[in-house]
């Protein structure tokens, strides 16, 4: 159930970071306080590219991603 909890947070957030970048996964991994390599990694393992049209207010996202901020 935690893991289920953790991936749906992870999800939510790295969707956040990259719609607040227009999709730019360099720029969402700055936002988000981790290197590039995790969120080239968690875009592919939570198959993000597919999602990434889910979040449609960009100013929340980009307040989630600033507010709190991943680390690696």
């Amino acid at each position: 159930a935690k893991a289920e909890v953790m991936d749906a947070f992870e999800r939510a957030y790295c969707l956040a970071a990259l719609r607040a970048t227009g999709g730019n996964a360099t720029q969402a991994a700055a936002l988000a306080g981790v290197n590039r390599k995790y969120m080239q990694r968690a875009i592919k393992r939570l198959r993000l590219r597919e999602e990434q049209g889910e979040l449609t207010d960009d100013k929340v996202a980009l307040r989630l991603a600033v507010a709190h901020p991943m680390r690696a």
